[in-house]
This record gives C-alpha cells, sequence and structure tokens, in this order.
C-alpha cells in the first residue's frame, strides 16, 4: 500500500522539494478539484467510445483518463457558459483531447531529458496534500482511498498520473530557467509601462457608410447565374429573416400559487383555488371601462419583470411561450382581454394589444432585396477607405473640415494609456495599431498610413505625451521587471518547445487517436430548452 513505499527524503531531497513546493501546489489543487467536478461511477463511462482515448509513441491515454478529463472541463465550461454551453461549438472533446496527448509528449519529452519524477517527490507530494489529510492534520490512507474510488483511479494510476504531472512541472521549469532578460531589457520595459500616451483618432465603420444600388446595378448583379444561385443560398439559409410565424402583440398578469413553476414567496402562500379566484378578479378589474391594464399589472403581478414593465411582453410567436398560454393568445382577436388561463406558472389574464399573421416568401420575392443587399455589403469597404484616404490626405495637407463633414467622422481621445499596452480603448489590437503607437513620438504627430482594425479604419494622431521618469528606476524595480519578463520569456520559449515536440512526434507519426471520443461533443450538445 501507500505507507509501504513511503521513503525518508534527505535533506537536499527536501530542499528541492520546497524550492519547486509552489509549482507542485497547484498540480495538486488541480488534481484535487476532480473531486468536485463530478463524482461519478469509475466503472461505466457516459462518453460511449470503445477502446482507448489515445497513444502517444506507444504510451496509452485511457478511457478513464479522458472521462475525467472530459467531465472536469465539461462541468467547467457548463458553469462559465450557463444555458449558451454547447460542446460542439466549442469542440471540446478536440481540445480535451489535444491537452492530452501535449502533456503525455512533454512527459516523454521530460524523462528523455532525465527530468522524470522519483516515488520520493511523488509520495512526499501527496503526504503533504491537504485533502488526504484527517482532521489531526495527518495524512490518512482512508482519504487517500476515498478519492480514488471516487474519481476512478487505482493507487497505480493516480500516482503515475501525477507522476507524469510533475515530470511536465520539472521540464517547464527547466526549460524557463534557460531564458535570460537583461537589465537593458527590464529598463526598456520600465519605460514603455510608465511612458503614458492619450491618441485621438478618427473611425470609419464600413456598416455605416451609406450606399446607394441603382436598380440597374440589381439588374446586372441577377443577370449572373452564378449570382442568381448565391441568392437562393442567402434565401435557404435566412429563411426566418424572410418568413415569420404568426405573432402575438401583449401583454399578462401572473398569478402564481405553492406548486406552480417558479412561485414567487408572496405566490407560494396561496393555494391553487385561490390564485384562480384573484386570476378572476383581476381579469374583471381590467376588463372595466377605462381600465389600465399596464398600471394593473404592475401592482398585481407576480412577476417580477412585469412588475417593472406593466406585463409587456412584447410581441411572441407560440413556440416560445408554454402550449396553454399560446394556445388562449393565439385565439383572441386584437383588443381582447381572457379570464383566468391556467399555465404551469400559475394562472395567467392575458391582453392582446395587435396581431401579425404568418408571412411566407418565395425567393423570387425577395431577390431583387437580398441582391441589394448583397452588392451594398460588398460596396462598403471600398468605399469607407475611400473616404478614410481622403480624410487622411486632406489632413496632411492642413484642412480636412469638409471631408471630415462628409464622411461624418469626429475625433475621439482614447484616453491615457501605457505605451506597453496591446489593446488600444475604442480602437483594439493588431500589429499595425502596436507599430502606430510606437510610431507617435510628437505631440500632433499624425500615423501616415490609415490602420485597419478587423474591417474598422482609423486615422491616429498624438494628442499627448508624458515619458517615463528614470529616477523611479531603481534596484527593486529593476529586479521585479527583469523577473516578470524572464518569466514571459521563460513561458514562450516553452509554448515554441512543446509545438516542436508535437511536430516531431507527428512526423514520426507515433500520435494515434480515436476519433470516437472526438464526437462525443454532438451527443452532449442537445440540452432541454427551458420553459
Amino acid at each position: 500500500m501507500f505507507r509501504m513505499k513511503n521513503k525518508a527524503l534527505s535533506g537536499m531531497d527536501k530542499v528541492k522539494l520546497q524550492r519547486n513546493f509552489l509549482t507542485y501546489t497547484v498540480l495538486i489543487a488541480a488534481l484535487g478539484a476532480m473531486t468536485f467536478f463530478g463524482v461519478c461511477d469509475p466503472g461505466a463511462s457516459v462518453m460511449g467510445p470503445k477502446g482507448s482515448a489515445a497513444t502517444v509513441a506507444g504510451e496509452v491515454i485511457t478511457r478513464n483518463e479522458f472521462d475525467r478529463a472530459y467531465r472536469a472541463a465539461y462541468d467547467r465550461y457548463s458553469r462559465m457558459y450557463a444555458d449558451s454551453f454547447d460542446p460542439a461549438a466549442l469542440e471540446l472533446a478536440k481540445t480535451v483531447m489535444k491537452q492530452l496527448v501535449d502533456d503525455r509528449l512533454l512527459f516523454l519529452k521530460a524523462t528523455d531529458l532525465g527530468l522524470r519524477a522519483s516515488d520520493e517527490e511523488v509520495f512526499s507530494l501527496l503526504r503533504n496534500e491537504e485533502i488526504f489529510k484527517d482532521e489531526k492534520g495527518k495524512f490518512s490512507e482512508e482519504q487517500l482511498t476515498r478519492f480514488l474510488d471516487g474519481n476512478g483511479y487505482t493507487e497505480a494510476s493516480f500516482t503515475e498520473e501525477v507522476r507524469r504531472n510533475v515530470t511536465v512541472q520539472k521540464l517547464r521549469r527547466f526549460v524557463s530557467e534557460t531564458s535570460y532578460v537583461s537589465s537593458k531589457q527590464a529598463e526598456i520595459d520600465f519605460r514603455l509601462a510608465e511612458t503614458k500616451l492619450d491618441i485621438e483618432y478618427l473611425k470609419f465603420d464600413p456598416q455605416k457608410v451609406e450606399v446607394k444600388v441603382d436598380a440597374a446595378d440589381i439588374d446586372k448583379y441577377l443577370a449572373d447565374e452564378a449570382n442568381k444561385a448565391k441568392v437562393k443560398e442567402t434565401f435557404t439559409a435566412n429563411t426566418k429573416e424572410y418568413n415569420s410565424p404568426e405573432q402575438v402583440k401583449g401583454r399578462h398578469i401572473l398569478v402564481g400559487f405553492k406548486e406552480s413553476r417558479n412561485a414567487s414567496p408572496d405566490a407560494a402562500k396561496r393555494t391553487k383555488e385561490q390564485a384562480k379566484a384573484r386570476a378572476e378578479e383581476i381579469a374583471a378589474k381590467v376588463k372595466a371601462p377605462g381600465a389600465d391594464f399596464s398600471a394593473i399589472a404592475k401592482e398585481m403581478t407576480d412577476e417580477a419583470a412585469g412588475k417593472t414593465s406593466g406585463g409587456d411582453l412584447g410581441w411572441f410567436s407560440k413556440e416560445t411561450m408554454v402550449k396553454e398560454f399560446s394556445e388562449a393568445a393565439f385565439a383572441m382577436n386584437k383588443g381582447d382581454i381572457s379570464g383566468a388561463v391556467e399555465s404551469p406558472f400559475g394562472f395567467h389574464v392575458i391582453q392582446v394589444e395587435d396581431k401579425k399573421a404568418a408571412v411566407t416568401k418565395t425567393v423570387e420575392e425577395v431577390e431583387r432585396t437580398i441582391a441589394e443587399s448583397t452588392l451594398s455589403k460588398e460596396k462598403r469597404p471600398e468605399l469607407a477607405k475611400a473616404q478614410a484616404a481622403k480624410v487622411l490626405a486632406d489632413l496632411t495637407a492642413g484642412n480636412a473640415d469638409e471631408s471630415m463633414k462628409a464622411a461624418v467622422v469626429t475625433w475621439t481621445a482614447t484616453g491615457e494609456f501605457a505605451a506597453d499596452t496591446r489593446y488600444l480603448p475604442g480602437i483594439g489590437s493588431s500589429q499595425e495599431v502596436n507599430d502606430a503607437v510606437a510610431g507617435l513620438t510628437k505631440v500632433g504627430d499624425l500615423y501616415p498610413s490609415v490602420v485597419d482594425v478587423r474591417g474598422n479604419l482609423y486615422i491616429m494622431r498624438l494628442k499627448a505625451r508624458k515619458n517615463a521618469d528614470l529616477a523611479n528606476f531603481n534596484a527593486e524595480k529593476k529586479k521585479q521587471l527583469t523577473s516578470t519578463a524572464s518569466y514571459a520569456e521563460g513561458s514562450s520559449l516553452f509554448t515554441a518547445y512543446e509545438k516542436l515536440f508535437r511536430q516531431e512526434m507527428e512526423k514520426k507519426e507515433t500520435i494515434k487517436t480515436n476519433d470516437e471520443y472526438i464526437a462525443i461533443d454532438q451527443r452532449n450538445s442537445t440540452r432541454p430548452s427551458g420553459g
């Protein structure tokens, strides 16, 4: 058993472990988190694929390993994205597989370099981990066994997983410590961080450019059969835009009761009979001559949002509401007010303010609209570029009032930011943005080119500049910046090595993955819709 394998560490071993303790603590915290990421029956997998998940140079990534990693990622991202979580859209299984493969190949590389974690390192680390200690703070075989059973591990598989992770961390540390950053680089970093800039800019948004498409242009576009086919594809892909179901615009007052869905604290005090009687009283009240439905809804509805909106539901189609509500609302005429309508949420009093009939159009009916939209979309970027080029030329010449007015653009300031900032307020980030910032040294300097940031165009000039005070670049600051830069350089170096290791393995064709595991996202992406 585990305690039989425990061996006393030498003084030097203890020093090494203490030196790397932060890294190892982070590692174990990640492993320990699996206790909370969905404890499951270790003998069964919800995924379904057969066989191992992958092999890397003969090293097997087991089904259990993939299951644990996938469950942890699934739980983490489902909490992060809530109702919009879709594992297929995120390619979750593919991401998990890549991480497992990358970790395994890094382990193999680290082992080749003689960095494989020893039994002493692994066992000492586990003995000191809090989740394996009893109430007296001592290592507990029972706590370890509970963890292993709850997460589908054997003692051997768990210690090997810890060994692999510790080994990879040792490789990361080894590579990172080979990076070197000079004190001169620290000074440059200080200058960039402490130099403050304020840039003003003109923004040209192609989507805001007015485009006139003549009927002749549309005729010419549709005369091309290839364009006609594109129009049909656009129509097919966006049928909801051109066809709409029957819709109702309405308001409602909700009266809940103890057993109704999402009952408010006040509603939960009522019986179903009391709720129905209250709804009927409200219906009579809102039907009275001169009654204000919205005001009564704000006062009497149990729906939190309805108390501020007056029960306003806006326009809705049948499928957006529960069946009982929709059947009642769509059977009513404009101006009608219902009696007490029961649904799983309670009793509703519904007012129909307006109705729209269903709209069904053919591609022939909307092809000119689609063609016009397509032509406008194609022309806007070129027109925006022409506008920006004209304004820049006029600014360089000394007077751009007329061209700025024609383009409907005005100067906007970013506000003060550090020279090493990668994201400029109001502009964004790109290499050209960085080049522009670096090139603006004197107040009033105009960057000589129009900068394209994800389709939007910018003209930039320096509004204000406050240079760094080197008197504040003391020994402590130098040490801090050197350490930070060294860490960043080391991380970048490790990422480059990781990419190189994978390329080596791929070239040898020693990485094999089971595609059945990648496909599990499709099965897990179907979620029940809300009521």
